[in-house]
Formats: structure tokens, sequence, C-alpha cells
């Protein structure tokens, strides 16, 4: 499973104890041995902890907060939460309707919109969207700023410029690495160790990033990764019919 925010936007929208405590231990640890006997290789991972994300935005300093929430991202500077439970959240996956964009449990139906997304994480549900399949003409300039190496913006390199106590600046180059990081590690995750050069659509413009949708953008990711290893499932039950 590619999306870590996906599973913490879901587990987050259901953390009613009415519906946690339905769910029963029986019923986790038959999903459990189900995906373990159909969907081998396809157990739900996250590359980067909750909790090295959390570690990161806490070491930001007084010039650097008030530059993250400028860009629409400031909800993301209160994330407390370090940890996941795996289990839950490969339940969680299973009964999501990507369809409806819904999580079905004990015949009944959660809705998950974009209000929940802005509620849960903080981030802006109106705004522009950006295509990232525009023209790379004329970013050229933005290759050096960023950190493209190898037509890829290792993501390593965005962690260590954040991290580094060198780094006070909260200007443009901060804010692009950081917008950067936070798609790669947390709001849009994938398996790779780094961005295609196409993100540079997110950042070329701080101007356009304070007015960006994260919110549509996130709740897209969501759907797209759940959809995807929901059909790959399918896949490998009908190989094994």
């Amino acid at each position: 499973m590619q999306s870590m925010v996906s599973i913490v936007i879901i587990v987050s929208h259901l953390m009613h104890p009415e519906v946690i405590e339905n769910i029963s231990h029986e019923q986790l640890k038959h999903n459990k041995e189900g995906n373990h006997r159909l969907n081998k290789g396809r157990r739900i991972q996250t590359r980067i902890s909750l909790g090295s994300i959390v570690l990161i935005v806490n070491k930001l300093n007084e010039q650097q907060r008030p530059a993250v929430t400028e860009i629409g991202l400031g909800g993301l500077l209160g994330i407390r939460c370090t940890r996941l439970n795996l289990k839950l959240c490969e339940f969680l996956v299973h009964n999501f309707n990507p369809k409806s964009c819904s999580l079905d449990v004990h015949d009944r139906q959660f809705n998950l919109t974009l209000k929940d997304v802005s509620d849960i994480l903080g981030l802006r549900f109106n705004g522009c969207d950006i295509d990232v399949w525009g023209s790379l003409e004329g970013m050229e300039s933005l290759h050096e700023s960023v950190g493209v190496v190898n037509g890829v913006i290792p993501l390593d390199g965005l962690r260590k410029y954040i991290e580094d106590e060198k780094t006070v600046d909260a200007g443009d180059e901060f804010k692009r690495k950081f917008a950067l990081y936070v798609l790669d590690a947390l709001l849009c995750l994938t398996t790779k160790v780094s961005l295609n050069v196409s993100s540079l659509h997110f950042v070329k413009d701080v101007e356009v990033m304070k007015n960006c949708n994260w919110g549509n953008l996130t709740l897209h990711s969501l759907v797209c990764d759940i959809n995807i290893y929901q059909d790959e499932k399918r896949v490998n039950i009908m190989s094994m019919s």
C-alpha cells in the first residue's frame, strides 16, 4: 500500500469509540489472514514513519513555522500521532469503497469528504488544482534550487536540508523543499525514494502554493491508491480460482 496518509485519514475519520469497539479482534485477525493468503507481497507498509515526520516538524524554527502556514500546510504542524495500527488500517482499507469514497462497516456507511481531510490534517479544501502533466519548459532554474539529480528529486536531500541546523531561512527555497518533502513523505506517498521532476509544478510559483487545494490532492491520492490496491487484490483472487 503506497499512501500512508490515506490510512491516517481513514483511521482518524473513524476514531469514534462506537465504531472502533465494534471492530472485533476476530475481524482484524480474519482480515489479516485473508490478505496474507490472497495478497502476498501487498501488505500495508510505511516507508517513512509518522514519528520521523513529527520530529522534523517539531524542529522547525520560529521563522519556518509561519512559512509553512503561509503556503497552506500549517495544519501539519499539529501532527502528534507517531504510530499506526496496521492491522486496523488493513481492515479499513479492505472495507473502503473508492467509488463512493466511503467506509462500509457494520451495515453503516461513513463518507469521507474534502472537509474531513481539512478537519483532520488542517489542509485547504478549496482553491486551485495544479496540473502536474503540464510542460516543464522554463523551470530549469528550479532544478538546482530543489536539488534535482538525474531527472528526479531525491527525498533524502530534501530531508537533510530541512533537518540541517544551518537551514534557518524560511524563504522560497525552504517553502518549496518543505512542500515537496511532505508531498512525497506524507500526503502523496510513493514507494520510490525520489519525486518525479513533474512535481515541480506544485512549487514553481510560491504565490500559487498559498492557494493550492492540498486537500483535494490528498483525497485524490487516497482514492487512487486504495483503488489500485483493491484491483491488484482482485487479480490475485482470480488467478487462484
